[in-house]
């Protein structure tokens, strides 16, 4: 990871499941019988990104789409309707979280802004996802649209949006440790790494 580089987001997977398992116990007025570990099975099963959450949102408030049962623990179950198209939204949108941060899409902008304007195009056409939270369905296409949009208020990004790329996908949810094994078998390691007391600066 190059020093000056990066970012630190709180808008993790844990935290989606989090949420949702909040929602479902305060739902359930703090039924002891909720499995954290059902809801995190639910999460990676159903939660998608939405490109026009706004307009699936409001779907939901009119009653056009039916509230679906979960089975939320032992002989336990509960209706959910618009939860997890908002754990997608929410890597987008964190404030649906309660986090005061920015989304996935500015967060990648900020990120390669700090970098050497020299190699901003080939990070810009080399955008690789990792992790398991990567894998939601529509999110690659939401954040190929919110890049687009992002990008025209960098400087210069108007000749660099032509060159974004996201890599095709693969299993994302290992290529965060194959990555970091390959960064940490280089010899100029300790120059290029942040070290656990910079992380903490963030």
């Amino acid at each position: 990871m190059l020093s000056v580089g990066y970012t630190r987001s709180f808008t993790t997977g844990r935290a989606l499941t989090d949420h949702l398992y909040n929602k479902i116990t305060t739902s359930l007025r703090g039924d002891p019988r909720v499995s954290y570990d059902m809801v995190e099975e639910l999460k990676e099963k159903h939660a998608y990104v939405s490109l026009d959450y706004k307009s699936e949102l409001a779907n939901f408030k009119d009653c056009r789409v039916k509230p679906k049962s979960f089975l939320v623990g032992k002989e336990l179950e509960i209706e959910l309707t618009h939860e997890f198209a908002e754990l997608g939204e929410a890597l987008f949108n964190p404030h649906l979280l309660h986090e005061d941060s920015v989304g996935l899409h500015e967060d990648l902008c900020r990120t390669a802004f700090k970098c050497d304007p020299s190699i901003r195009e080939d990070l810009f056409a080399h955008v690789v996802l990792a992790g398991a939270t990567t894998r939601l369905p529509g999110l690659r296409e939401r954040l190929t649209a919110e890049l687009n949009t992002t990008f025209l208020n960098y400087h210069n990004a108007e000749r660099l949006k032509k060159r974004f790329k996201l890599m095709p996908s693969g299993d994302e949810r290992w290529a965060t440790w194959r990555g970091g094994s390959v960064v940490a078998m280089q010899q100029q390691f300790d120059t290029i790494c942040v070290s656990k007391e910079g992380m903490l600066f963030l």
